[in-house]
């Protein structure tokens, strides 16, 4: 989701207590935020004070943390090794 306008400092304390992480930081006062879509679906019903959430149409949270697990797989494939 993209949150426009708040103040820098309570957007990403907001996505910090919804377990959500700046994926971007745009110009203009623009945060991208990434996670889990349960997150993504509460900051937009109670979004950081001051600012606007605008749901975006994305494949997955590929900026995060939750892309971790996929290291070690896309390592083996790179390698040519079978994953299991």
């Amino acid at each position: 989701a993209a949150i426009l306008g708040g103040e820098q400092a309570v957007v990403e304390a907001r996505l910090l207590e919804l377990g959500l992480e700046p994926a971007n930081y745009n110009g203009g006062g623009q945060i991208v935020a990434a996670g889990s879509a349960a997150g993504i679906g509460d900051l937009q019903a109670a979004g950081p004070a001051g600012s606007r959430v605008i749901p975006l149409q994305v494949a997955g949270a590929f900026h995060t943390r939750y892309m971790a697990p996929a290291v070690s797989t896309l390592a083996q494939l790179r390698l040519g090794m079978r994953i299991e």
